[in-house]
């Protein structure tokens, strides 16, 4: 009777090993999607930069009045804007996932 509940108590262990394990590589692959994302989002931002400028040399050279150059300058620095704000907002979820992750790892036995 005792070798049964032995055997109970190192299967239960077992099984929690292996559900930390699997939660761990799970947080693993969630940190890596979000490194990608914001990766691709910092690439968005360099091209929406690189658009900004080209709109100041179109600018100069087609001697737009303000106004024009002011419409169409303004969804650029909104959408520029948005990119700032996710690519931030991802950047505190993915600290706040590392550091999860980090305090979470038990020590090896």
């Amino acid at each position: 009777m005792e070798q049964t509940g032995v055997v109970t108590q190192v299967t239960q262990t077992e099984t929690a090993r292996a559900e930390r394990l699997g939660l761990t590589r799970a947080q693993q692959a969630w940190v890596h999607t979000l490194a990608e994302h914001h990766t691709a989002l910092a690439r968005e931002l360099h091209a929406l930069d690189e658009q900004v400028r080209a709109l100041g040399i179109l600018k100069q050279t087609l001697a737009m009045s303000r106004a024009e150059w002011l419409a169409q300058l303004a969804p650029l620095v909104r959408a520029e804007g948005e990119v700032l704000a996710q690519a931030h907002a991802d950047r505190q979820l993915l600290h706040c996932l590392l550091l999860s992750a980090h305090c979470r790892q038990a020590p090896e036995e």
